[in-house]
């Protein structure tokens, strides 16, 4: 009796309640784990993070002083760029054709042709040396370079500080060196901007005086 009861207790096992198979728990899926996905907005500039336990003075900080000079040295160094680069295109053309033109000024057949090479090549001369002229005293390029730097480094402090990395890792005031560190870029920036007026200024000053002495 107890070998068949035994049976009986299996077959059911297997069989299920109802007479249908047994619904075995290989075929039974796992549930799928969720993962936390950040789809970017595309969206410029980013939105500004900051910690759900920030003081208003934080806030306020990160959103007038931080994020303002940061948004403006990353506007500066789109402009100053996009300005060089078109100069750079300007002088790197012009200097490629203006030889090409000079050898094809002697073998074209008639007056009219010479002529119209040679009154092309002097125009595009000209705007070469204007190109150059215009870079020598708005150094664009430099501004570029200086406006891009100072952004970079705000941004890197602020990435630093928000996930406590760095020189913020240890930090009892964690807060406050930031806003030391965020002020020592915009004051070297400061004076770097000073000093690229004073040489602007100067080569400008330069750039007369060898003109008035020319035209003397």
């Amino acid at each position: 009796m107890d070998i068949i009861k035994r049976t009986s207790e299996i077959a059911a096992a297997v069989t299920g309640r109802n007479g249908q198979p047994a619904a075995s728990t290989e075929d039974t899926p796992e549930p799928q784990k969720t993962r936390n996905i950040i789809t970017p907005t595309g969206a410029w500039p980013p939105p500004i993070y900051v910690d759900a336990s920030a003081t208003e003075q934080e806030t306020y900080y990160m959103e007038h002083r931080w994020y303002t000079q940061w948004s403006w040295y990353d506007t500066k160094a789109s402009e100053a760029k996009k300005v060089y680069q078109r100069i750079q295109i300007v002088i790197g053309i012009g200097s490629v054709t203006v030889p090409v033109l000079v050898s094809l000024a002697p073998i074209a057949n008639d007056t009219t042709g010479r002529n119209a090479l040679t009154l092309i090549t002097v125009l595009i001369s000209l705007l070469v040396a204007a190109a150059a002229a215009v870079e020598n005293v708005k150094k664009y390029g430099d501004a570029w370079r200086t406006y891009r730097s100072a952004a970079e480094d705000l941004k890197r402090e602020k990435s630093l500080y928000d996930v406590r990395s760095g020189p913020y890792r240890k930090s009892k005031r964690p807060f406050l060196l930031f806003v030391e560190r965020c002020e020592d870029v915009m004051a070297k920036q400061n004076g770097s901007w000073a000093a690229l007026k004073e040489e602007q200024q100067t080569t400008t000053a330069q750039t007369t005086t060898k003109d008035e002495d020319d035209g003397a």
